[in-house]
C-alpha cells in the first residue's frame, strides 16, 4: 500500500519533494564547507596498525567520492601514549579523544601526552559512557595536571548493525539496522590554565597541605 500511494503522487508533488529534499542536503554541506574552511589539517591517530590501516581505507573511499570538495590535509599516524613526545612534536589547536579511556593503567600516559600535544589556548574534547571508571580516572588525572577541566552530560542515540554474517550477498558499503537505544554519554572539556590561575591554584594547594600539617 505504501509503495502504491508514493508511486500515486503527482509530477508536481514529486518536484516540490525534490526541491525540499536538495534545500535539506545544501543546509549540512554548508555547514561542512564552513567547517573545513576554518579546519585545515585533520591527524588521526591510534596505537593499532590495524585500526590505521582501516583509517587509510576510509579516507582513500571519501577522497575518490569527494575529489572536487576534498581540501583538508589529513594525517594519519601511529600514536604510543607511553612513549616520549618529541620536542619539536606538532601542537594542535584542538584534541578529540571518544571512547579512548579503557584501561587504568593508560590513563596517566593519556592524560599527560594530551596536555603535552595541546596548543596554547586550545582544547581537549572527551567523550565517553558517563559510568566508565577509567573516564572518571582520566578527569582527576587532567585536575591533577592543572588543566581547567568542565564535565557536561549528553545523550546521544547508539546504533546496532547486525552481523555481517547475516547479509553476506548485500554489498559491502551497505549495512543493515538493528537496533537504536539511547545511552548517557559525559563531554569533558580540557584547557591550559591560564598562568595566574595556575600560580594561584599551587597557593591554594600549599595552604591546604599547611592545614593538614
Amino acid at each position: 500500500m505504501v509503495a502504491l500511494l508514493a508511486a500515486a503522487r503527482t509530477t508536481q508533488q514529486q518536484q516540490q519533494q525534490q526541491q525540499q529534499q536538495q534545500q535539506q542536503q545544501q543546509q549540512p554541506r554548508d555547514q561542512q564547507a564552513s567547517a573545513s574552511q576554518q579546519m585545515t589539517s585533520l591527524t588521526l591517530t591510534d596505537g593499532n596498525d590495524e585500526v590505521l590501516r582501516e583509517c587509510r581505507h576510509n579516507w582513500h573511499h571519501h577522497c575518490l567520492s569527494h575529489q572536487h570538495r576534498t581540501k583538508l590535509h589529513l594525517y594519519i599516524r601511529h600514536l604510543d601514549w607511553h612513549a616520549p613526545i618529541k620536542n619539536d612534536d606538532e601542537l594542535y589547536d584542538t584534541i578529540l579523544a571518544s571512547d579512548c579511556a579503557y584501561k587504568h593503567k593508560d590513563i596517566v600516559a593519556l592524560a599527560v601526552t594530551m596536555k603535552r600535544l595541546l596548543s596554547p589556548g586550545g582544547k581537549i574534547h572527551i567523550f565517553g559512557p558517563h559510568n566508565r571508571g577509567a573516564l572518571q580516572q582520566l578527569l582527576l588525572e587532567l585536575k591533577r595536571l592543572d588543566m581547567e577541566v568542565q564535565v557536561n552530560g549528553l545523550e546521544m542515540n547508539r546504533y546496532r548493525l547486525e552481523s555481517k554474517s547475516n547479509y553476506q550477498n548485500k554489498n559491502d558499503d551497505e549495512s543493515v539496522f538493528c537496533s537504536r537505544n539511547v545511552v548517557r554519554f559525559l563531554h569533558i572539556t580540557a584547557t591550559h590554565k591560564k598562568r595566574n590561575e595556575s600560580v594561584e591554584s599551587s597557593r591554594q594547594q600549599e595552604e591546604r597541605l599547611q592545614d593538614i600539617d
